[in-house]
Order: structure tokens, then sequence, then C-alpha cells
């Protein structure tokens, strides 16, 4: 009897590392990787950096769980079924359109190219009302949990670059600059001031080029920049 409950609880070890509990196909990319998905339903899934997600199409369902990273959504018009993204503790819900959706940890983003979607908490809380998001508007929560959507088409485009393989900057914080290069580099950069982390990059560059951008840093900026490891340690010059 022993034996038996003891090979039960291996075989539910087995099948949790397997299926994670969760419903539908899973789907992964690795750090640096992009992937393009497609759906049953016609609808076309592009997988961003580092990305993992589960997908559960049918006649008469349309859901996906983003468990991590990011994704780009062509979805197909189905009126009678809306397509779900359910994302960390809200949920993205759209009959046709094309957007992209990022959580990580505590934070989402959602970048709409076309259509409409409407955004909202997945348990109802005062004061927290759907929040619908146009085509080249983009949304975010802050740590509270707050949604706040803007009309910003450019900030659309930069934060969608990825889809081309490039990340584009516009005045940007040399600090969340490395924070965006470390999500597609197993090399991380590493800002070892705060004067170098204040400075400002502008420019489109290869996602998965860090090394490139660590000499320009080096050249064109006239930073100390030393690799240890896999790290890429950036500094204000002796």
């Amino acid at each position: 009897m022993r034996w038996a409950i003891a090979a039960s609880v291996a075989m539910l070890a087995v099948l949790f590392t397997l299926t994670g509990w969760g419903p539908g196909t899973r789907y992964s990319t690795e750090v640096g990787g992009r992937e393009v998905i497609a759906l049953s339903d016609g609808s076309r899934l592009e997988l961003n950096t580092h990305t993992q997600l589960r997908a559960q199409v049918d006649p008469s369902l349309r859901h996906v769980w983003l468990d991590k990273g990011e994704a780009f959504f062509d979805v197909k018009p189905d009126p009678a079924h809306p397509f779900v993204i359910h994302a960390g503790e809200h949920r993205v819900v759209v009959l046709g359109t094309k957007f992209s959706v990022r959580q990580e940890r505590e934070r989402l983003e959602v970048a709409v190219l076309e259509g409409k979607v409407r955004v909202e908490p997945l348990v109802a809380k005062p004061g927290r009302p759907p929040v619908i998001v146009q085509g080249g508007g983009l949304l975010y929560s802050k740590p509270a949990g707050t949604l706040v959507a803007v009309n910003a088409q450019d900030k659309v485009r930069r934060s969608l670059s990825w889809r081309h393989g490039t990340l584009e900057f516009d005045q940007t914080t040399l600090a969340d600059v490395a924070a965006q290069f470390n999500r597609y580099n197993d090399k991380q950069l590493v800002l070892m001031d705060p004067e170098t982390a204040h400075m400002r990059v502008g420019g489109s560059f290869d996602a998965t080029g860090v090394d490139a951008f660590a000499r320009l840093l080096a050249t064109g900026f006239n930073l100390r920049v030393e690799t240890q490891g896999d790290q890429i340690r950036v500094s204000q010059p002796h």
C-alpha cells in the first residue's frame, strides 16, 4: 500500500511538471527568442523573449493565460466568442484587433495597434472599473493596481519594435534601456553609478546585440565598459 501511494505521488509530481495543472496548450520562448503561433480559430500570436503562455481555443472558447513575458495578438473577429487574455490580476477582452500584452511580475502593459480592447480586474474591485483602450493607445498598471490608459501612437510603435527584432528608444534613461536589453540577452548590462543610469539614449538597436550596444557606449558616450563573466559593467570614465 505504501509503495502504491508513493508511486501515485510520484506520478502526480510528473504530471505537475509536464502540465503545471494549467489548461490549454503551452508555448514558451527562451531569452532572446521569438515564436509565431497560428491558432485553430485563425488568430495569430507572436511570442516575445522569455515568454510563457497557455492557449485554449475551440469552437466555443478562446482563452489565453499569459504567465510571463509578452505576446502580440492578431485576433480573428468572432463577436459570439470574445478572445480573453488572463494576465496576472487582470484580463483583456477583445472581439477582433491587433495588440500586445506584457506581464512582468505585478506590472501589466497593453499596447493596441488596431481596434480596441477592454482591460479589467479578474475580481471586481470598488473604484477600479474596466478600461477601454483604442488603437494607438497604451495602458499600464501602477504598483497599487490602478490602470492608466494614454493615447500615444509613437510609444505604441516603439513598444512593438521587438516584432522586428529591434529596440527603439527616444531620450530614454540608460537605466530603462539596460533593463530592456537585459530581457533579450543572457549577458546583462550593469550600471555602476547613478550618473550613468540617468544618461539619456535614443535610437534603434538590435535587441540581441548587447555587445554592439556596449561598444557604442564606450566609443560614442565615452563610458567605461568592462566585461566580467555574464555581466557588462558600465560606469563613468575615471
